[in-house]
């Protein structure tokens, strides 16, 4: 179960703040916020109701477990033969439950086609969509690459011969060489399915 400064912390990184900015905007100190989600100081209805408006949530939502609203991580899309990540067709939502893995922004791909012998079938890759950083951070590590709205990959990215290109390594097939990307989230985890 969560305490209410837990769940005040939830929703202000659900509405994507920081603690300095989120207290501008409430006209207090980031320390006072600290101790609010700390649990060491309570606050008042005018200030709950303060939160609520800034995180675009109602006050009884900080009243529910935060275990209750998220079951899972939601499975967005599945990974094919050629490392592209597609669109779930059936519009069912399907969620993944991963013990301990807690994250407003966390998503999962499951794999539909075996990727030998990295990935198998209905292995599960978790990644963080919340903010995608500066493609930069990320070279040479597992990515979730988007080349453009419809493209999406999963592999290694280093940089491109030319200026302000990157490469993609793909699990499988040829190296996406030289190209612009959109963005790149990291590659959390990977739960291969139990045998």
């Amino acid at each position: 179960m969560t305490t209410l400064g837990e769940r005040i912390k939830y929703f202000r990184l659900k509405a994507d703040l920081n603690q300095d900015t989120a207290s501008q905007k409430l006209n207090m100190t980031s320390g006072h916020l600290g101790r609010i989600e700390r649990g060491e100081r309570k606050p008042t209805a005018e200030r709950l109701e303060q939160f609520a408006k800034l995180y675009k949530c109602k006050v009884s939502d900080f009243y529910q477990d935060i275990e209750e609203e998220q079951q899972g991580i939601p499975v967005i899309g599945l990974l094919n033969e050629q490392s592209r990540i597609e669109s779930s067709k059936d519009g069912k939502q399907e969620l993944v439950d991963i013990q301990g893995l807690i994250g407003v922004d966390l998503v999962a791909v499951k794999v539909r086609q075996p990727v030998y012998p990295y990935f198998f079938k209905d292995d599960v890759i978790i990644y963080d969509q919340g903010k995608p950083l500066r493609p930069k951070l990320y070279m040479n590590k597992q990515c979730v690459v988007e080349i453009s709205r419809s493209t999406v990959v999963i592999g290694v990215l280093s940089r491109g011969r030319k200026p302000n290109t990157y490469t993609i390594l793909p699990y499988s097939g040829a190296p996406i060489e030289d190209t612009k990307i959109l963005s790149a989230y990291p590659v959390i985890l990977i739960k291969h399915k139990q045998i």
